[in-house]
């Protein structure tokens, strides 16, 4: 016997999409949890969550740098967003942007040397919040498979 008539109607998939949304509101309350200790830990550096991302992103991506649509896709921020970030950290000396010269209309973002040295001060600090928030919450399972 069903209990409500909203659960009568879901029929039999409302168990597995209550399942499914259950995962979903632990994710991103673990999500949530990470990113407020990233940063926390990141402001003793200068630097928001964010603003580590795309320094990682561009330091992996060496002296090429990435175009802003693909870092775009790669830090998981709007064009806007991460037009708006990239020029604070460019206006404080981290990131260094230009046009490329076959393709006016792409924008190329390439770590500095700052950049590089903020980053890699960083870089234990964040990683420490890694390990510490994945031992505390669920995270572990979204990262390394363990259910």
């Amino acid at each position: 016997m069903s209990g409500s008539p909203v659960e009568a109607a879901l029929g039999p998939a409302q168990a597995s999409d209550d399942a499914l949304a259950a995962h979903w509101h632990n994710l991103m309350r673990d999500y949530s949890r990470m990113t407020c200790a990233l940063d926390r830990a990141l402001a003793a550096h200068g630097l928001t969550s964010s603003e580590f991302e795309v320094l990682e992103q561009l330091a992996r991506a060496g002296a090429d740098g990435v175009r802003m649509a693909d870092l775009a896709d790669r830090v998981h921020l709007s064009q806007s967003a991460l037009s708006r970030l990239v020029a604070r950290l460019e206006k404080d000396g981290l990131v260094a942007r230009s046009m490329c010269p076959t393709d006016r209309r792409s924008v190329f973002a390439t770590i500095t040397d700052a950049g590089g040295h903020r980053y890699g001060d960083a870089r234990p600090t964040q990683r420490a919040v890694l390990r510490a928030e994945s031992a505390t919450c669920e995270v572990g399972s979204y990262l390394c498979g363990d259910q």
